[in-house]
């Protein structure tokens, strides 16, 4: 069965979320920092009802959905397409968004917050008391939800942007294996697709072309692209790239090679397309993946 792009990204999102770079990740970010971690689509299941981390955030939310959240989460939502957002509630609770891109699209973000800037003082509490007035509430659902409010961690504003700085570099982890994933998959791809596949595999390093591949599993160049898309989810040329940079990422680790011979050994057949799709499918500049790689391998060094 041909999956929509939409459902491909959510299986990859809940395939991510099983993987033990995720959870090891998510564990250790929540027991430094104290918040939670969550990915989340950007469409579909699961991306159109606010998060809700807090004890207080869900007890006012319980039966209903707080208008306030909700546009709040689809505020952030419709902004965290390219940058992270940290958006604040009309109740001082800060949370933050951080785009997951697959290629140019964003197919899920991280999320977490739901912090406050500052501890509760009593004028704080008393707008707090106010707006849940003007909300509707009881007076007991109130005393009892200010005492919840207190409950929610407070954090630094400066630590809690470096908190965000860390997301954003994990981010560009999770895209990486979501390429890994997108092109690894294929438990029920067609024969044709498969075979071309191969093909693509053994020829990476040189000029392919869409005409040569469909030549080499005897189908029209028309039918080949109509089938690979509708498997894969990602055109001929965008696959073939995503491959050659994925290759270009072991080839960037050996430190004597330069980023032009990289270009020229994945198959590229110049220095500014190798450039380009590099920044493209990995998110950053090859140069700039190769320090940050360097600099991860001599901070592991100097701890070992």
């Amino acid at each position: 069965m041909n999956l929509t792009i939409s459902e491909r990204n959510r299986q990859v999102v809940e395939k991510i979320k099983a993987t033990s770079l995720f959870r090891s990740y998510a564990k250790a970010f929540e027991t430094v920092t104290g918040l939670p971690l969550s990915l989340q689509p950007m469409h579909g299941e699961g991306a159109s009802k606010p998060c809700g981390y807090s004890q207080f955030c869900q007890e006012l939310n319980a039966g209903s959905v707080c208008r306030d959240c909700q546009c709040m989460h689809n505020e952030i939502m419709r902004d965290a397409t390219d940058h992270a957002v940290t958006k604040q509630c009309p109740m001082g609770l800060t949370e933050t968004a951080v785009p997951v891109r697959f290629g140019e699209e964003t197919i899920a973000v991280l999320r977490t917050g739901q912090v406050r800037y500052q501890a509760s003082d009593r004028g704080a509490l008393k707008a707090l008391s106010c707006h849940l007035h003007r909300a509707g509430l009881e007076e007991d659902q109130i005393e009892h939800l200010a005492e919840t409010y207190q409950k929610v961690a407070v954090m630094e504003e400066s630590k809690y942007e470096q908190t965000v700085t860390m997301l954003a570099i994990f981010s560009l982890h999770v895209s990486t294996l979501i390429n890994q994933l997108i092109l690894a998959q294929g438990e029920s791809e067609q024969p044709v697709v498969a075979a071309a596949k191969r093909y693509i595999r053994e020829h990476l390093d040189e000029k392919l072309t869409l005409e040569a591949v469909a030549g080499s599993i005897k189908v029209s160049p028309f039918y080949f692209c109509k089938v690979f898309k509708q498997d894969t989810g990602m055109t001929f040329t965008e696959y073939v790239n995503r491959k050659r940079v994925e290759l270009a990422k072991k080839e960037l680790l050996k430190p004597h090679v330069t980023v032009t011979e990289v270009a020229f050994e994945v198959g590229y057949q110049s220095l500014s397309q190798f450039n380009r799709s590099f920044l493209r499918y990995a998110g950053e500049a090859p140069t700039k993946y190769r320090k940050r790689m360097s600099a991860g391998a001599s901070r592991t060094a100097q701890v070992a």
